[in-house]
């Protein structure tokens, strides 16, 4: 019997060369295929993954590089700071696969860039790729004009754009509101008083 964690599918040892767009979007298919062979209709339910029907025609679109903001580097941050200097690239990507039917965000594929090849790392927790993809639909964006960034410590995701942060989450977090553009500095400054007071207990 195949065992799910309760948001997130772990699929490794497959691999492929980090040469391109080209070879994300295969590793990426090949996950999906995965994914489709992994989910039976018996399986299916209650494990935050797509049905087998769902999965059959799903697509693939770009691959979002992630960057993140440390702990550290935002408990340091002050108004002075260049906030492009504390969000940092990291090699790793997600890849959104979306319905055949209507285009929704259906599942995520996470990939991790190591020593050069990319490795499936996660599938399965779409929500903050279903909230960036609907917020870039509807503000027009096109996708190199966004970019992903997290904040691990407290698994916040934002899309940014310019100087400007959307917290990508239904819920507002230490007064940022959910889906709304708001000034990169600012989104800074009201998470910096949340960073100093962290504990280091799990979140």
């Amino acid at each position: 019997m195949k065992t799910y964690s309760i948001l997130i599918l772990l699929v490794t040892g497959i691999i492929f060369s980090a040469s391109g767009q080209d070879d994300l979007q295969r590793v990426a298919q090949q996950a999906v295929e995965d994914l489709r062979q992994l989910v039976s209709k018996e399986e299916f339910g209650g494990k935050n993954l797509p049905s087998p029907d769902a999965l059959a025609n799903a697509r693939t679109g770009n691959a979002v590089m992630h960057h993140v903001i440390e702990l550290e580097a935002l408990r340091s941050y002050t108004p002075q700071t260049d906030p492009n200097r504390i969000i940092k690239e990291i090699g790793r990507v997600t890849v959104p696969v979306t319905s055949a039917v209507d285009s929704r965000v259906i599942a995520t594929i996470e990939l991790d860039r190591n020593n050069e090849k990319w490795q499936i790392g996660e599938l399965g927790n779409q929500q903050y790729m279903r909230i960036y993809e609907e917020l870039r639909q509807q503000l027009d964006l096109r996708p190199e004009d966004a970019r992903l960034v997290r904040v691990p410590t407290f698994n916040l995701y934002f899309l940014a754009t310019g100087e400007r942060m959307a917290l990508l989450s239904d819920q507002a977090y230490a007064d940022i509101p959910p889906r709304e553009l708001q000034a990169t500095r600012e989104v800074l400054r009201l998470l910096v008083p949340v960073a100093q007071s962290y504990n280091g207990l799990p979140w």
